[in-house]
């Protein structure tokens, strides 16, 4: 594949180019003399060169859909850095592109900060571990594939307060998920969400069981 030729943007590094596009920081900078500063940094508005490596592999397709929805996030990821590597994009088509993977980066940074999501080990369930203290808020704008099946619980709590005109209210920013605390989301709760019909042929499927 060709190289590129990306925009420098606010807040992006050489070594965030070299994670998007498969190659090293050694490498931009050899393609960039004379644009590269002697600090490593790049004027923001700045084009540079890219020489773009390998493309990622695609990620091996979950066993179930539980397995599917833990992992939704990371293949989201993954998937809108694959779409980096279409040398038929435009310059436009690009750099959002690239706005997009550095926006999803970000979040999951932040995701891994505060909590974890993962599948227990007989596959019928799915633990949520919080990490540090955050908010139903944050939790549901960081986590939405799962943010509201893990956080009804909190909505039925007496954390409330008095609001003139509106009665007592629950405010989802005061609403906290405490630091090392273990939720488990159940195969039948989730089932009830209806969010996926196949669920217990998945799971059975998981297990080796017979449909």
């Amino acid at each position: 594949m060709p190289n590129v030729t990306s925009k420098v943007q606010n807040g992006e590094t050489l070594s965030l180019y070299a994670n998007m596009y498969g190659c090293t920081v050694d490498e931009i900078i050899k393609a960039n003399s004379g644009v590269v500063g002697k600090d490593g940094k790049v004027p923001v508005g700045a084009n540079i060169v890219i020489p773009i490596g390998q493309p990622p592999k695609e990620q091996a397709k979950p066993n179930s859909v539980l397995e599917e929805k833990v992992q939704y996030f990371d293949r989201k990821v993954e998937e809108a850095k694959i779409r980096l590597y279409d040398d038929k994009l435009s310059k436009q088509q690009r750099e959002a592109y690239e706005a997009e993977y550095i926006q999803l980066k970000n979040q999951k940074k932040e995701r891994d900060k505060y909590a974890q999501v993962s599948l227990t080990g007989d596959g019928y369930h799915m633990n949520l571990t919080i990490k540090e203290d955050i908010s139903i808020a944050d939790f549901r704008r960081l986590f939405p594939e799962c943010g509201k099946n893990f956080s009804d619980y909190a909505d039925e709590t007496d954390q409330t307060e008095y609001v003139n005109g509106k009665g007592f209210v629950r405010d989802p920013k005061k609403i906290i998920l405490k630091k090392g605390t273990v939720f488990q989301l159940k195969t039948q709760e989730y089932a009830n969400q209806g969010f996926f019909s196949e669920l217990g042929t998945s799971i059975k499927k998981t297990l080796g069981i017979k449909p």
